[in-house]
């Protein structure tokens, strides 16, 4: 994976005067708006893609060893740029390497996509609170703008939206992907008889979420027919087991009832990959859809894309009781993150500094030319990322380490730098830290908190500095 070093700008390098010209020539053009200083085509449209349970080390995207979200295409397919597998997208875009979740789980974090704000979140799903009435939604900027908004949502948590409907003239729930993409397909084709009024259109899938039961989807209009079986696109076909990813199944493992060996454990992970790869197709799917609105495909040029997991899942690795998304481990809270516009985000690249759900909204706002919220949220405060990427005016990007927080019964905090990541469990019998060196052990597997005393306070201090003081789910 061949990682920026972001801490270098596009004119880093050049002589000064060069700047200097940029600068006289924008001011010589009359160029002050924000949009001056994007190379390029601004996007219309919007589109976001959220998924649950989705865990980026089990991408390809992200150089995992199977080929999970890529898919096969021609050269002539690339030239008409019809090449749209989740790889192919997140290549011509700006892939975010150390992304996370503002929670472990799914509710908190899309709250914080939102709003734009990270904050404490109860240990107990049943606590999460509804999203405030009052709260400024990424949804409501872009309607006040005078775009069209859509959410087609999935996912049994997601039936009472629970707020995360505030902003949305067309909010639609169904229980799967598969319904979901269509919903979305449908709407999106109505939207092309209004082709004068942006949209932003909102898709959540579920497709990561357990049971991990991956079912065949059809072929594309177009493709070979046919229906894909993801189940076995993955497993060993010799494997004769008990894992078969059912709810059943992964709540033994977790209450430690049936103990997997190497055997079941991979099992599970095959039928795991197979939902990744089928939710990945599902997002070519309507990648396409969208492209094909036109036969020239300008409706997809004139749309920006934004893709996010909104938290991870453990697969056994931490512990064999551990099989869900309960804890703040990296593979829970680090989540996959790009964004796509080859108009206006030119060039494709990946950054590793460290970034959060909460800056997506800051970040769409100032891509759309729309107003920041006055009403500020509590928790820390997402920054925009544009500073981060090719804009032709240097401006200044608040680096910061990323920090999670779980109150309740067994409450735990986490601090992760590009260098370690420091985690904070309290139980009955105290206060348990652990420490990783993510460069020499980027699974988090080895804890030198015993090694590196020195280290442990330091990231300590740094942990209470960044307390949430006392601030509420979003």
């Amino acid at each position: 994976m061949r990682v920026a070093d972001d801490s270098r700008r596009p004119l880093a390098g050049r002589p000064r005067v060069w700047l200097g010209l940029w600068i006289l020539l924008a001011a010589w053009s009359g160029a002050c708006s924000r949009a001056s200083e994007r190379p390029g085509t601004p996007p219309k449209n919007l589109l976001l893609v959220t998924a649950s349970s989705l865990r980026r080390d089990h991408l390809s995207a992200y150089l995992y060893g199977r080929p999970t979200s890529a898919w096969p295409a021609s050269e002539e397919e690339r030239r008409q740029a019809r090449a749209l597998a989740l790889d192919d997208l997140a290549a011509q875009g700006v892939l975010f390497a150390d992304a996370s979740s503002g929670s472990p789980r799914q509710f908190p974090a899309l709250c914080s996509l939102f709003t734009g704000a990270r904050g404490s979140v109860a240990g107990d799903p049943a606590q999460d609170q509804p999203l405030e009435a009052g709260a400024a939604t990424l949804a409501e900027d872009f309607r006040a703008a005078g775009f069209s908004t859509a959410a087609f949502v999935a996912g049994a948590w997601l039936k009472d939206a629970r707020g995360l409907d505030q902003g949305f003239e067309n909010f639609q729930w169904r229980f799967s992907d598969a319904a979901v993409l269509e919903l979305a397909r449908q709407w999106l084709e109505e939207a092309e008889q209004r082709p004068d009024r942006p949209w932003f259109v909102w898709v959540h899938l579920a497709g990561g979420d357990p049971p991990h039961d991956p079912r065949g989807l059809p072929a594309v209009p177009g493709e070979a027919q046919g229906v894909l079986d993801f189940s076995r696109l993955f497993s060993n076909p010799a494997y004769g087991g008990s894992a078969d990813g059912s709810l059943a199944y992964l709540s033994k493992l977790a209450r430690g009832e049936a103990v997997p060996d190497e055997q079941d454990r991979a099992r599970v992970i095959d039928l795991y990959d197979g939902e990744v790869a089928r939710l990945a197709a599902g997002v070519r799917t309507l990648a396409l859809s969208l492209r094909n609105l036109d036969p020239e495909g300008q409706r997809w040029r004139d749309t920006a894309m934004a893709f996010a997991g909104i938290n991870g899942i453990e697969l056994g690795e931490r512990d064999p009781r551990a099989w869900g998304s309960d804890s703040l481990a990296l593979t829970v809270v680090g989540v996959p993150l790009f964004l796509r516009h080859p108009g206006s985000l030119t060039g494709s690249r990946i950054l590793a500094e460290p970034v959060g759900l909460e800056d997506v909204a800051p970040t769409l706002r100032e891509w759309f030319g729309l107003p920041s919220p006055t009403r500020a949220p509590g928790g820390l405060v997402g920054r925009s990322l544009f500073p981060m990427l090719d804009s032709y005016v240097e401006r200044p990007f608040e680096r910061r380490p990323a920090r999670w927080e779980i109150t309740g019964t067994t409450p735990a905090r986490a601090l992760r730098t590009r260098e370690h990541s420091l985690l904070e469990t309290t139980t009955a019998g105290g206060v348990r830290r652990e420490l990783f060196d993510r460069v020499a052990d980027p699974d988090e597997r080895h804890d030198i908190a015993g090694q590196e005393p020195a280290r442990v306070a330091e990231l300590n201090a740094e942990l209470q500095r960044m307390k949430f003081h006392g601030a509420r789910s979003p």
